[in-house]
């Protein structure tokens, strides 16, 4: 219970920032890239701002609906270590071109591929995922 508390706390931080209006986006950031295949790929790289921040509220605000999406993103990597549990947990804090609307979404590496020092500039790509720990459920992108 007092991991979710923190990491709801951590994105609420993020989300609390209030955004600048901005510019209208171009055609291409206006789409959110499709796979032909039966693997969804949300690729929140080619969107403007206005749309990352929207698509990352949206995913945070209905996980399910994203469940084995592909999940392309780009931002800052940040880390937050639970002493009780000796976990670290990553996220990739997504801002927009003023660095005003800040979102982060949790991911974790396939292998034991070594993580980035937090605020260093990543690009993760992979599976959206749900998992339990006790009788709390999380959200994750499974990075290929």
């Amino acid at each position: 219970m007092k991991k979710t508390l923190i990491i709801l706390c951590f994105l609420f931080l993020f989300s609390l920032i209030g955004c600048k209006k901005a510019e209208e986006p171009t055609d291409i950031e206006k789409e959110i890239s499709t796979d032909s295949s039966e693997n969804e790929v949300i690729d929140l790289t080619v969107l403007n701002s206005t749309m990352v921040y929207a698509e990352v509220f949206n995913i945070v605000s209905n996980p399910d609906d994203y469940l084995g999406k592909t999940i392309v993103m780009e931002g800052l990597h940040y880390t937050n270590h639970i002493d009780e549990t000796n976990t670290t947990y990553h996220f990739v804090v997504i801002q927009d071109a003023t660095s005003c609307c800040q979102q982060g979404l949790e991911f974790i590496y396939n292998d034991d591929t070594s993580y980035p020092q937090d605020g260093t500039p990543v690009e993760v790509s992979g599976t959206f995922e749900k998992y339990t720990e006790g009788e709390d459920v999380f959200y994750r992108v499974h990075a290929m």
